[in-house]
């Protein structure tokens, strides 16, 4: 019986908190400044990298991206569109964490270590690679 509750009672909060972190990782990426290749990506040079196969003859547009063209697309998109930014941001993270859930276990404890996995991380690393 107790089985029974604890199954009943996980299911709202396991959603709650799925939903919670959706929202506060969306609002996360909102308010994150661009830094770096970000204003790259997000002026003429990527726009002229974009139109011409992530190639440029000259070394003022970069070259060749090397072959990271998911990337790169996905950077030019979400520097020029906020809302696709944060709901790319929002359900990678959310994800993430969903995954972290699912595989140990799918308990209350579990779920709450996977929310605070990313408290874990070193700041040098979520600056230059996450964020």
């Amino acid at each position: 019986m107790f089985n029974k509750f604890n199954q009943q009672a996980k299911k709202p909060i396991t959603i709650i908190a799925f939903v919670a972190s959706f929202i506060y990782f969306g609002f996360f990426r909102f308010w994150m400044i661009p830094s770096g290749d970000d204003y790259f990506w997000w002026g003429n040079q990527g726009t002229y990298l974009l139109y011409h196969g992530f190639y440029g003859p000259q070394a003022t547009y970069g070259g060749s991206s090397n072959g990271r063209y998911f990337g790169n697309l996905l950077e030019i998109i979400t520097m020029h569109r906020l809302t696709l930014a944060v709901l790319a941001y929002a359900i990678g993270w959310t994800l993430l964490i969903w995954c972290i859930w699912k595989l140990s276990g799918k308990t209350i404890a579990s779920l709450l270590l996977s929310l605070l996995f990313v408290f874990t991380l070193q700041g040098g690393f979520i600056n230059n690679v996450l964020a």
